[in-house]
């Protein structure tokens, strides 16, 4: 095709022009997509860190007005907060039936307004948080947040880059298309003349070209090309009237050619015919040696240079043949073999029992090593600098793993250390736990049935519970948790036993005064003496008579059985945790309730109403009551062994945490 009849769109400056063009828009496209995903992620984001400073400030702004129903507060609140122009509305549900307490909302003209039936749009970003005082939810705030402000941002951006990618197009395309005429098409149209003329014999023209570049050492190449093939032709005759000693049996096809290409196709001819026979038969050998194949000696005659090349061969064959054996030898662990070297300069030979005699002297080492340690002794190492290279690192790979088992050995001995400390001292907080417990509840007070039993989890938890009679022959209960577990645990509940029993036993107090007392002691030997973080739940209660019981302090909710209406009702307790807050005064009151004869005081420790099964479902105080209304009827005692054999079953017996369980039945 010349020229002339090549189309505009087959040419090298169009291909080359719009493929760089194509290649620089996509380029161009990828970064403004990757621009646009970055931008619109950090919007995004922004909106969301601007969402959660909202719900911050409403958290905390709105706890005073929702407490006190200010709506007019509420109002002010919202309408601070939606002078961020993102903000689409905001909206104040109460804590009871989630109805909206207040709202506000923009309009199309985007306007502040209340929220009335308003409907939201879908395309909001939406978060909701509790408005919470001192653990009481007061309500909840939503806010909505619009993305349409960052939605123009980024249509624009991406306009703007359309633009300058078109506009880089149109003067990418008219610089392109310059430079390739004037630096490539044109230089490269000379050489395409030369290189046709060469093609055709004729090696008479020359390329004019003088350049500093690349396309300059591309003529040179041509130039040095065409003496190149004059030479060639020429030493091609030499050759062949030297091996035209061999028969000719086979010609290429030299008339399809002119000038000096079809002298080069004769003189080729002629090689080949020579060459055929001993080339294909050392060709089939060299095949089977590649395959990994042995092959048999070569015995046909040969003369000359082929003859020596046959020779050659048939070494090669021999020594891969030995060489093969002697590899068969190692694999069986024979190292005593050697192999035989061809000359004085057989590299291959002398390698390979260099081999030999490095395996022999690293089993050696490793042998004498392992022998050792398998003595006891872990002190003996391999001479990794005897050796190098792999070698060494496989001596050093030894050392070290016998450093590793030494390690091992002796964290394995501090963890036996650790374990058998850790089980001595949970063994003390258990006995600590269970020795200043009651010894027998039997026949401990006139008017009531009495029986208790706590169940310790493997890892020692503070539950504490005690009975006992003042000097006016009061009678006095106590139920209590300390947090975490351990000795820490089972000292703080001696602690609170003895302060209990001391102030209970020797003072004439109520509930209240014992609780303020207990948490005053505690909280000063817990925080300043202890330095610890611990904390306690602690329940006392006071019998007053004819059934009347008085309770302080705060602890999981009481049960009591109403044999006349055969069901469980809930006695909340109220208050501080002890050693929580150094004075808990204000915070703790006396309360009183009743038993009447046959209703049963059901007194317990979080360790049974959290017992949990396999699908993580808590034992909870639904089954607790569910336990007591059906065997309310029998002995306190059978009672209490079938809510502890209950909750053991529902967890597997798998207990995270001590069980404490005190029942108390009027009888008169």
């Amino acid at each position: 095709m010349t020229p002339m009849t090549r189309r505009w769109h087959q040419s090298i400056q169009c291909q080359l022009g719009f493929s760089l063009l194509a290649i620089i828009t996509i380029m161009l496209a990828m970064f403004g997509v990757y621009q646009y995903q970055e931008t619109r992620s950090d919007s995004l984001q922004e909106l969301r860190d601007m969402s959660a400073v909202i719900q911050a400030r409403l958290s905390e702004y709105l706890i005073f007005p929702m407490w006190n129903m200010n709506f007019e507060l509420i109002e002010r609140t919202l309408l601070a907060e939606m002078k961020e122009k993102r903000v689409y509305a905001l909206i104040v549900r109460e804590v009871s039936n989630d109805a909206i307490l207040k709202g506000k909302i923009r309009n199309d003209q985007w306007e502040i307004q209340d929220v009335g039936s308003a409907v939201l749009p879908a395309n909001l970003l939406v978060s909701r948080c509790d408005i919470v005082n001192e653990g009481e939810k007061l309500g909840s705030v939503e806010i909505y947040l619009t993305t349409k402000f960052m939605n123009e941002r980024l249509r624009r951006g991406i306009e703007k880059n359309i633009l300058t990618i078109i506009a880089l197009d149109i003067a990418l395309l008219f610089v392109l298309s310059i430079a390739l005429r004037r630096l490539l098409i044109s230089p490269i149209t000379q050489i395409l003349r030369m290189a046709k003329a060469i093609a055709d014999g004729d090696f008479r023209q020359d390329i004019q070209i003088r350049r500093q570049n690349e396309i300059g050492e591309f003529a040179e190449a041509f130039r040095h090309m065409k003496e190149t093939i004059n030479q060639v032709l020429e030493e091609m005759n030499t050759v062949n009237e030297a091996i035209q000693a061999g028969k000719l049996s086979s010609r290429g096809k030299a008339e399809a050619f002119s000038g000096k290409w079809q002298e080069l196709v004769i003189g080729v001819n002629q090689v080949i015919t020579t060459c055929v026979t001993p080339l294909n038969a050392t060709s089939a050998s060299l095949e089977r040696l590649a395959k990994g194949e042995i092959p048999e000696r070569v015995t046909e005659a040969y003369q000359g240079d082929f003859d020596a090349i046959k020779r050659h061969l048939n070494m090669l064959i021999e020594a891969t043949y030995q060489t093969t054996r002697m590899a068969e030898e190692i694999s069986k662990g024979n190292l005593t073999i050697e192999a035989r070297e061809r000359s004085e300069a057989d590299s291959f030979m002398q390698a390979l029992n260099r081999m030999i005699h490095c395996l022999r002297e690293i089993l050696g080492e490793m042998d004498a090593v392992v022998r050792t340690v398998q003595t006891g002794r872990l002190d003996v190492r391999g001479n990794a600098d005897a050796f190098s290279g792999g070698w060494r690192e496989l001596v050093v790979g030894v050392n070290n793993v016998i450093d590793a088992f030494m390690q091992i050995t002796h964290v394995s001995e501090q963890l036996k250390m650790d374990n058998l400390r850790m089980k001595t001292e949970m063994e003390l907080a258990q006995r600590i736990q269970t020795s200043l417990l009651p010894k027998s509840l039997e026949k401990f007070h006139a008017d009531f049935e009495m029986s208790a039993a706590m169940l310790p989890a493997e890892e020692v938890g503070g539950d504490y519970y005690d009975a006992l009679l003042d000097q006016a022959g009061s009678l006095w209960l106590g139920i209590g948790d300390v947090s975490g577990h351990g000795v820490t645990s089972g000292l703080i509940m001696m602690m609170a036993q003895t302060i209990q029993t001391t102030i209970e036993a020797n003072y004439q107090v109520t509930p209240k005064d014992v609780v303020i007392a207990m948490n005053k002691v505690l909280y000063h030997n817990i925080h300043t003496r202890m330095e610890t973080d611990h904390h306690m739940t602690f329940t006392a209660l006071k019998y007053l008579g004819c059934g009347e019981f008085q309770h302080a302090g705060m602890h999981v909710d009481l049960l009591v059985y109403r044999q006349q209406l055969r069901d469980c009702e809930t006695v909340e307790t109220d208050g501080v945790f002890l050693g929580f807050i150094d004075d808990v005064a204000n915070a703790t009151e006396n309360r009183t309730f009743s038993l009447n004869p046959g209703d049963i005081l059901v007194l317990y420790t979080d360790g049974i109403i959290e017992a949990a099964n396999s699908n993580n479902e808590l034992f909870d105080v639904s089954r607790l009551r569910a336990c007591v209304n059906v065997d309310a009827h029998r002995p306190l005692h059978e009672l209490r062994e079938t809510i502890l054999r209950e909750a053991l079953e529902w967890c597997k017996h798998q207990m995270d945490d001590d069980m404490t369980l005190l029942l108390l039945r009027r009888i008169h």
